[in-house]
């Protein structure tokens, strides 16, 4: 019997679909679209999230309700794949690097490795913390590390953490950040190579991807430059945001709608598996 061809997925909220599926979820309160990244509604963002950390059948309708449209289930309903997506909103890039190891690790175990991995790039100011609990329940991959965001951190952590955090923020420059997030790409690909023995695809999934490759372009550093053209060849990926997507609208916490992960995915099917209309 031949297998089933097998797809790997990991990334942060743009590959885990965050907010897709809102309006259906939450017919009678979602705040409705916005029209710029300007203009995302943090404070539904914070009352959805919320509601559903309280809710636990609540929190899996609104994913299993967000998978449904997410560029990674597109996908394998075009080329007839299985998908195993273990993304997670908010992630940093150690986060995604971390649940991608364990999961194939896992999933190696049980001799069914993918044949393909696809790994949604996040942004390089998201920094990282063990949660020490979960770190060895191989059930929990998707708790193992904790992903501070600039703008979100203030609440959620100890006066000795939010001073270690800050201290990072104000003291590497946007070179040393791109760095020790490109180290962490490499060990995605150097592990997802020696495992299924291809290189993971590397997509561009973050608003900042633009930004990083000025970053690289105007840069001396020979260590960063090596890392982006040579070792991981990021000057190869298509540097238009979901390959220049629909941006006229985006959902109220400020994602890509629908429309623009299925377009997203025809992309990537024609590109990787030869997928024509």
């Amino acid at each position: 019997m031949i297998k089933k061809l097998k797809i790997y997925v990991n990334g942060d909220s743009h590959s885990d679909g965050a907010g897709l599926a809102d309006p259906e979820t939450f017919p009678d309160i979602y705040p409705g679209h916005c029209y710029s990244i300007r203009t995302i509604n943090r404070s539904w963002s914070a009352l959805r999230n919320s509601t559903i950390r309280q809710d636990i059948s609540l929190w899996k309708l609104s994913r299993d309700n967000n998978r449904k449209y997410v560029w990674g289930t597109i996908l394998g309903e075009l080329v007839n794949a299985e998908i195993v997506n273990n993304s997670v909103g908010g992630s940093c890039m150690l986060g995604i690097a971390t649940r991608t190891i364990a999961d194939l690790e896992l999933i190696k175990s049980q001799d069914d490795l993918p044949n393909y991995v696809f790994i949604g790039l996040t942004n390089t100011d998201r920094l990282a913390s063990y949660n020490i609990p979960d770190i060895c329940d191989v059930k929990k991959t998707f708790n193992w590390v904790q992903s501070v965001i600039p703008q979100m951190f203030q609440t959620e952590y100890s006066a000795k953490y939010k001073k270690l955090f800050e201290a990072t923020w104000s003291t590497l420059s946007d070179e040393e950040f791109l760095i020790n997030f490109l180290k962490e790409c490499l060990l995605i690909k150097n592990y997802v190579n020696r495992r299924i023995g291809r290189d993971p695809i590397f997509l561009n999934t973050t608003y900042s991807f633009q930004q990083y490759k000025q970053t690289v372009l105007n840069s001396n550093n020979l260590w960063l430059r090596m890392l982006w053209f040579d070792l991981l060849e990021f000057d190869k990926i298509n540097d238009k945001w979901f390959n220049n997507g629909k941006f006229d609208r985006l959902t109220a916490c400020g994602h890509l709608l629908p429309e623009a992960h299925r377009d997203f995915a025809r992309d990537l099917a024609r590109e990787h598996f030869n997928w024509t209309n």
